[in-house]
C-alpha cells in the first residue's frame, strides 16, 4: 500500500466512525479543535496526520486509536476466508 492509499484508507475510516457516531465534521472539527475543513482534507485522503491528531480524533469518536489505522476491506476478506 502506497502513502496515498493509506491516507485514503485513515480518511474512510475517520469518516466511517463519524457516521455510526452521527456527528458532523463540523462537531468533530469542534471536538477535535482543528478546522473543519481540516477534517474533509482527512476524509478525502487528503492530509497526513500526526499522532497528536489521531489521538485527538480517536478520543473524540470515542474509539481505539487502532481503528483509525486498519485496513478493514482487507480484514473483512480475510474473516471471509
Amino acid at each position: 500500500m502506497g502513502t496515498k492509499e493509506y491516507f485514503e484508507m485513515v480518511g474512510k475510516n475517520v469518516r466511517k466512525y463519524r457516521r455510526l457516531k452521527k456527528i458532523s465534521q463540523i462537531k468533530l472539527a469542534q471536538l477535535c479543535e482543528l478546522q473543519q475543513s481540516f477534517i474533509s482534507d482527512i476524509e478525502n485522503g487528503k492530509r497526513n496526520i500526526t499522532l497528536s491528531i489521531l489521538k485527538k480524533l480517536s478520543d473524540s469518536l470515542d474509539i481505539d486509536s487502532s481503528l483509525l489505522l486498519i485496513n478493514q476491506s482487507s480484514e473483512s476478506t480475510a474473516n471471509k476466508k
